[in-house]
């Protein structure tokens, strides 16, 4: 007695796993417009949340920028809120006015 382990259409094992890795490969390769929604989605909740109400950190400043598939899918969003990136990139404060941002103590 003996066991044959075959696919759904009877073909061998070895084709059944190849068909099965080509089909999540290519989900893999296709996944951008997918990870771009999430992007979008989630950003859009955290600014919704964090700022209610808010026209500054409007949901609205934040859109979809562009996306590629492939090996290597990649995924972009634009968020266009002035000031939003100062917690990642220095942000550099100079006077507009005077001379120095602070009074002078001598």
């Amino acid at each position: 007695m003996g066991i044959i382990i075959t696919g759904e259409s009877g073909e061998s094992i070895e084709q059944a796993v190849g068909k099965r890795l080509t089909t999540l490969l290519r989900r893999l390769y296709m996944s951008a417009k997918q990870m771009q929604t999430s992007l979008l989605d989630t950003w859009k909740t955290h600014v919704s949340t964090i700022y209610p109400n808010s026209q500054h950190y409007s949901p609205d400043h934040i859109t979809p920028s562009g996306y590629s598939t492939g090996k290597t899918p990649t995924a972009e969003i634009l968020i266009d809120i002035p000031g939003i990136c100062r917690g990642w990139h220095p942000h550099h404060i100079v006077p507009r006015f005077k001379k120095a941002l602070t009074i002078p103590m001598h």
